[in-house]
Parts: structure tokens; sequence; C-alpha cells
């Protein structure tokens, strides 16, 4: 079953989707290329309308491209019917037939592809036993939690052994708990079946803990594709740097610029030189720095040091979340509890605001 760990399991080529004609015209996506490798946990990840759900769909057979070309191992799909690719797809609200026992349902699909009824049984046991749903094979879906419907959704779609499967916000249904947990559980069931998997969610946490490759979608074209602490810590952007968990923006002014790095000042009269991306001279550039990238000290040590005042705080268990007024600057600093009854700066109190410069990223405008 599991395909070997070499080569290009998907490729996308100048993928284009418009919908309507003429001054109506809405392009989806836009001159989309990539490429999805084997054995990969692929995510497609991006806000609402970016077009993700999209590109799921025409790689599912459920839409056609109006332009460009997709091949899965090779073999033009662009135009095949749905049915005839050997890709399965897990939807948000997992679209199990309620009539049907569990074990039917993870049999529905094998029995269309005319498997044998000895073979059919074998593999039904084998993937109730691989999701761990074996005593509740005679249960209705009805029966069932939404953790546990969407096991037996993953089973289902995993049965007819797929080259490739697809899975449409398939966590977005269920409680925070149940989602971490079922983060860990697709993560092993794809490394266990050796399926190439691409994943669809607007959760940079999820995207971020589950995937092996990132594509960041936003308004129908690719953002940044890469790693998950490529994403994070190299942001290609503002879009990437805003949308791929939480930062600081601080406007500045271009002094210097090369081909990585970039000098710049910001309006407290601060000069920082930092890794920069698309900064060009004369011109506005944003200095990016993570809440968690801050330290807070009642003494001033190393890295840069900024006088602030305490403006809110957020108590969230594991870290404290503030609000510091810096010059004419406001920043966020999280700042992690790992000692019990840490420090816990009041509103209204002055701290010295440190961090590295190398912590810092300057994206253009």
């Amino acid at each position: 079953m599991a395909q070997a760990d070499t080569g290009i399991a998907l490729q996308v080529q100048e993928a284009v989707k418009t919908y309507g004609s003429g001054t109506k015209a809405i392009k989806a996506l836009k001159n989309i290329s990539l490429e999805i490798k084997n054995n990969e946990f692929f995510t497609l990840l991006g806000p609402s309308g970016c077009g993700k759900t999209t590109l799921l769909r025409m790689i599912a057979g459920f839409e056609e491209p109006t332009a460009g070309t997709i091949t899965l191992h090779g073999v033009d799909i662009q135009s095949m019917p749905a049915h005839k690719r050997r890709v399965n797809t897990v939807f948000q609200n997992y679209a199990l037939f309620t009539h049907m026992t569990i074990a039917q349902n993870i049999a529905y699909g094998l029995e269309n592809l005319e498997w044998e009824r000895s073979k059919i049984k074998d593999r039904v046991s084998e993937m109730l036993s691989l999701v761990h749903m074996e005593s509740f094979k005679d249960r209705r879906p009805d029966q069932l939690s939404g953790g546990q419907q969407q096991r037996v959704a993953l089973a289902r779609a995993l049965a007819p052994e797929p080259e490739m499967l697809l899975l449409d916000e398939p966590l977005s249904a269920l409680d925070l708990k149940l989602r971490q947990a079922m983060r860990t559980e697709l993560r092993n069931l794809q490394k266990q079946t050796g399926i190439t998997f691409v994943f669809v969610t607007h959760d940079q946490e999820e995207a971020l803990d589950m995937s092996d490759r990132i594509c960041v979608l936003g308004d129908g074209v690719i953002q940044q594709l890469g790693t998950p602490d490529e994403i994070y810590e190299n942001p290609a952007n503002r879009f990437v740097a805003g949308f791929i968990g939480d930062t600081n923006f601080m406007e500045a002014d271009v002094l210097d610029v090369d081909s990585t790095h970039a000098t710049v000042r910001i309006s407290t009269g601060l000069e920082i030189k930092a890794q920069q991306k698309n900064v060009r001279m004369n011109s506005k550039a944003f200095v990016s720095l993570r809440p968690e990238k801050i330290n807070l000290q009642e003494q001033a040590t190393s890295g840069i040091i900024l006088d602030g005042k305490i403006l809110s705080q957020n108590y969230l268990g594991g870290y404290t979340h503030y609000s510091i007024q810096v010059g004419d600057i406001s920043l966020r600093a999280s700042k992690r509890n790992n000692v019990s009854n840490n420090t816990i700066y009041e509103i209204g109190s002055t701290v010295k605001v440190g961090f590295q410069e190398s912590s810092a990223r300057i994206l253009g405008e």
C-alpha cells in the first residue's frame, strides 16, 4: 500500500480558475504552480476565499481548471472524472451514510469498485483496526461522537488504497481538545499508510503542527511555500507574517539594503539591521517582531533595549500576554510562565523591553 518516498505525487502547472465571464468574472485561482511529493503531509493554508478549497476540488475532480494542467504521478487528470481518479476526499461534514453500519460505510466504496467479497471483509477489518474502531463496526454514524465519525470517514476514504487523500477542513467541527488529539492521529495515519495527504485549513496552528510543507494562499495566489519553520521564522511578505501566528509590525524608513539584510529606522529613532524580503531603497518597510521574541525585564541586559509601559496584561496559564507602550509604538509581548508564581507585570508599571536584532524580519510594502 505504501508508496516509495521518492518523486512527485502531484504537479499543478499554471492553474487558473475563473467563475463567470466578462466584467463579472471572478478569478479564484491565478496561475498556481506547485509540486506535492510522495509520502508528504501537504497543507493548503489561507483565509476564507483565498482559493484553497477551489484548488482541492480541482485536484479531486469536482471542479475543472479554466486553464493549466494537473498531473497525478505523471498522468494528466484535469479532465478525468472524479470517480476515475485514485484520489479520495474527507469532507468537513464527513458525509457518512446514516442508514448503514460503520462496517457497511467502509465497505461501500470497495463494493462499487467490485472488489471480491472476501477481500472487502479483510480490508474493512484492517481499516477498523487502523482507526481503532473495531468494537463499533455494527453501530450507525448517529450513534458515534464527532471524533469517532471522523475516524470512520478516514477509514472509508483510505480503504480503496488511494494514491492521495484530500482533507477539506476535517477538524473544524470538533471541540478544541478533540481537535488537538485528532491532529496527532491524522499525522500518525499518514505515516502508517504512506499515502500523500493534502490538508485544507484556515487554522495556522493545525498547519504548523502537522505539515511537512505548507502552501500559504492569499487572493488566489501562492504567497509562500515551505516548511512550517521556514514560513513562521522567515515570512515572504506582510501577508504571511500577519497570517501565520501573531506579530508586531513597526513601520520603518529604509536606510540601507543588500541582497539579504536591510537597515531601517523606526519612529522611536531606533535603527535595526535584520534579514529582509522585498525591501527597496527610498520606500517604506515594516519590521516584523513576534511577541514571543520580546523579553521583559526590570533591568537592561543584552540586545536592543527599549523603555516601555505596560498597557494591559492577560494571564493564559502557560503564557501571559502584554500590550506595552514604547514611545509612540504599541507592542505585544508573550511571556512564558515557566516558573510557578512568576512575576506578572502590573498595568502601568515600567519595564525594559528587549529583543535581538536577529529575531526581527524587515519586509517590503
